[in-house]
């Protein structure tokens, strides 16, 4: 992850393993996220931060793939998004907030991905809570 001006993101491991992202804000790092084993499905995604209705989390980044190739493509980590045009992303490559450790929920969903890949808090979000999207 590159480190430079506001915006820009950085991952680190601690000693249990966990990947902690940080995202630099107003000239700083800040603590921003997690990835660490989920009670969910394998890895997962967790506020290392709170984050309120509306916030943004991370974007859903990485390979971006020709429609065609989509079909044939053996990845369980391709999504659709719609702005500013329409393409499909890998996220397995993603480095932007490691969203795509995020693990999904359509019955308490907690985040939710806009068309152009962001996502963002659909609600009130504690410091360790997991991130689920749908």
């Amino acid at each position: 992850m590159a480190d430079g001006g506001d915006g820009e993101w950085r991952a680190t491991t601690d000693g249990s393993g966990a990947v902690l992202v940080q995202r630099r804000v107003g000239g700083r790092w800040c603590r921003w996220t997690q990835v660490r084993p989920s009670p969910v499905h394998g890895r997962g995604l967790f506020a290392d931060r709170a984050f309120r209705p509306g916030d943004e989390i991370g974007w859903y980044d990485g390979l971006e793939l020709h429609p065609a190739c989509v079909p044939d493509y053996e990845s369980s980590m391709v999504m659709e998004l719609q702005e500013p045009v329409r393409r499909f992303v890998d996220g397995a490559y993603g480095r932007r907030g490691l969203v795509q450790f995020a693990n999904h929920s359509e019955s308490a969903p907690n985040a939710g991905v806009r068309p152009d890949g962001r996502l963002q808090a659909l609600v009130a979000l504690r410091r360790g809570q997991e991130v689920l999207w749908d």
